[in-house]
């Protein structure tokens, strides 16, 4: 029984550990992504590129961290052997040395059934499970190093908080296009233009300025109004403001 809470164990271990690698990955691969994609404005087939790696990545590390410790877990497949399970619990509990080992070693050699004397063989086995008994086994099963790596899980996902709160249209913008990866998406200008006047109406005959700021991350050297099928160059006034008159 003991043996096999210590089996039990192990793989729940082994699933805790594979669930925060799981997310470590995951959300590290997503930041990259959709970081990469807002800043680069990829084609559709680098986005595709991304969007199907991502997939792949994706069922890679669940099948892998998750659903594979599950499989075993609920004991499907095979199991961990018992020289592993001796050598885990013997490197935690030195006292027992190679007990368990011999224990294992005894109880194959039972089912076998090659042995000279059943009850010296029993009774040797009884007096081995009695020098172990006393040693809680699941203790070598390393829970605590496994919580370790819940530090570093964090650091993406709290990442991942902070770039969503300050600037969220890294995440979401950036996630749309990747998923939407056969549509176009134009790269927007780094600037807007804001028209000053507050009213665009005027009486006929009239003379009339419209003005214009421009704002953003770059700024224009210069900007034109199209009017009908002719263009025609604004005013500047200075690096932001700009005005155009239409004469009668």
């Amino acid at each position: 029984e003991k043996i096999q809470e210590f089996v039990k164990k192990f793989y729940l271990n082994k699933l805790y550990k594979g669930l925060i690698l799981f997310v470590l990955i995951t959300a590290f691969v997503f930041i990259l992504y959709t970081t990469l994609e807002y800043f680069s404005y990829l084609n559709s087939a680098g986005r595709s590129i991304l969007f199907y790696s991502y997939l792949i990545i994706l069922l890679g590390t669940a099948l892998i961290y998750i659903f594979y410790p599950l499989y075993k877990l609920f004991g499907l497949g095979k199991q961990i052997d018992h020289a592993t399970i001796a050598h885990l619990i013997g490197n935690y509990f030195p006292q027992i040395d190679d007990k368990l080992l011999n224990i294992f070693q005894l109880e194959e050699l039972k089912e076998s059934g090659q042995y000279k004397s059943y009850d010296l063989l029993i009774s040797a086995i009884d007096t081995k499970i009695e020098k172990v008994k006393p040693f809680p086994f699941i203790k070598a099963i390393p829970f605590q190093k496994t919580k370790k790596y819940l530090k570093w899980a964090l650091i993406p996902v709290i990442l991942l908080i902070a770039i969503f709160t300050i600037k969220s249209e890294i995440i979401t913008e950036s996630t749309k296009r990747i998923v939407q990866y056969n549509q176009t998406f134009e790269k927007p200008a780094p600037y807007q233009f804001d028209i000053l006047n507050a009213s665009l109406t005027t009486f006929q005959n009239q003379d009339f300025t419209i003005h214009v700021k421009v704002h953003g991350n770059e700024v224009p050297k210069d900007v034109f109004i199209q009017y009908g099928e002719r263009t025609y160059k604004c005013e500047k006034e200075n690096n932001t403001l700009f005005h155009y008159s239409f004469t009668n």
